[in-house]
């Protein structure tokens, strides 16, 4: 599709309306179809809007990465409170959960225990839903190497597994390379690679990477 010489999109999250922030506290049956409608609505806001690569809000994630834990074999998602046992630095830790100012048992973090595999695509559900809704060019986006790797090596529960976390981190880039690959093959056209400090937007099929900072 054509596209402006600077297009516009968004860097991939949308707020969450509050029906569904509701349903996911309370586990309600009507979760799944309120977040198909806010994935709906995000899409048609940002269409309302002029945007030119439509994303789809992320609205199926409960952050942007710990859902990779149910579509990769190796991960569990562990709360902080069970964490604070495993960590080396534990006063650090507890310093950063103060910052945080949340119940230590509210926030999990994914932590590697296995060998890191895919168990299913991470994200090519959610790309068959957004190309459905729009007409529009479409990104979808994935967590970086770097992001899935910083948090996840805890030494006394990944050991077992990888000696250091470069070689853990070896496999999230050969699985996130193997997703990408799926993705172009599906007809995607924008894979985002999301990182805590840059995001890198991959054109499918080209050798050229757009990078923002």
């Amino acid at each position: 599709m054509p596209l402006p010489l600077f297009p516009v999109t968004s860097v991939g999250s949308w707020p969450r309306p509050a029906a569904l922030l509701r349903a996911a506290r309370q586990r309600s049956p009507e979760f799944e179809s309120l977040r198909d409608a806010a994935t709906i609505q995000a899409i048609r806001a940002q269409e309302e809007a002029g945007v030119d690569i439509v994303v789809d809000g992320e609205q199926r994630r409960d952050n942007f990465f710990s859902f990779v834990c149910e579509r990769l074999e190796g991960v569990e998602l562990m709360s902080m409170a069970v964490l604070l046992d495993y960590v080396d630095d534990k006063a650090a830790f507890e310093q950063m959960l103060e910052a945080l100012d949340v119940p230590a048992f509210a926030i999990k973090n994914p932590v590697v225990t296995g060998k890191v595999r895919r168990a299913k695509p991470l994200v090519l559900d959610d790309y068959h839903f957004l190309r459905a809704h729009t007409n529009k060019p479409v990104k979808v986006t994935l967590p970086g190497p770097y992001l899935l790797s910083r948090s996840s090596y805890v030494e006394s529960l990944t050991r077992q597994a990888y000696n250091s976390r470069e070689e853990m981190a070896d496999d999230f880039v050969a699985l996130l390379r193997a997703e990408i690959i799926e993705l172009a093959a599906q007809g995607v056209e924008f894979v985002q690679l999301d990182e805590p400090v840059l995001t890198e937007v991959v054109h499918a099929g080209k050798s050229k990477t757009h990078t923002f900072m």
